[in-house]
């Protein structure tokens, strides 16, 4: 029988990430923003082989554009401490 410290031995479910605190967040989009939003759900369950919660992508879709918006994040550097 091998010891719980055994380097061979660990469990089928790999370590969990600790889901970020959640901000409800209610929008009104344009039609036509709603219709790609949702093919683009579409798409991703046909190339990903993985059906994604649509408010789980667009928090992905908007996280990516902040973290890629150079002006955005020189901004948001100058304001650190000065936010509430």
């Amino acid at each position: 029988m091998k010891s719980p410290n055994d380097k061979q031995q660990r469990l089928l479910l790999p370590i969990l990430k600790r889901e970020p605190e959640k901000a409800r967040l209610t929008v009104s989009l344009a039609a036509d923003v709603n219709a790609d939003l949702i093919e683009y759900r579409r798409a991703y369950h046909e190339m990903a082989g993985a059906e994604i919660p649509v408010d789980m992508l667009v928090e992905y879709v908007l996280s990516q554009h902040m973290k890629r918006d150079k002006a955005f994040q020189a901004w948001k550097a100058t304001q650190s401490g000065l936010t509430e």
